[in-house]
């Protein structure tokens, strides 16, 4: 008799990143959602590849809300990820973008942010 489980296909990973870094993300990213009132999204190699060189984490924001950020957008985003890099110990790339910016990308999203 053949076992089943020898022609199950095997599952795709919905990231490379450990349960317990992708624990980690979801809490700081939980932070993310208060702070900006929006969802952060983990997009790129992470979801990707096993080989990925960092993890990013993107927020849409309004364009007004850009205009009132307390510093220049790159200065605020390398704080941002200097945040997430400290709270998660993962190699965090957070940046803030407006709608315009966040259509423009077409690969893998995975929002974040959601403790249960």
């Amino acid at each position: 008799m053949t076992d089943h489980r020898d022609f199950t296909p095997p599952r795709k990973r919905h990231s490379y990143l450990a349960v317990d870094e992708m624990r980690l993300l979801d809490w700081w990213c939980a932070a993310l959602q208060r702070s900006f009132g929006k969802i952060p999204y983990l997009v790129g190699s992470a979801l990707t590849r096993p080989d990925y060189r960092d993890v990013d984490i993107r927020i849409c924001i309004t364009d007004e809300q850009l205009r009132d950020l307390p510093l220049l957008r790159r200065d605020f985003n390398m704080m941002l990820s200097m945040w997430g890099q400290r709270a998660t110990g993962l190699p965090i790339d957070c940046q803030v973008q407006n709608q315009a910016e966040w259509v423009e990308y077409d690969g893998p999203v995975s929002p974040r942010g959601t403790i249960s």
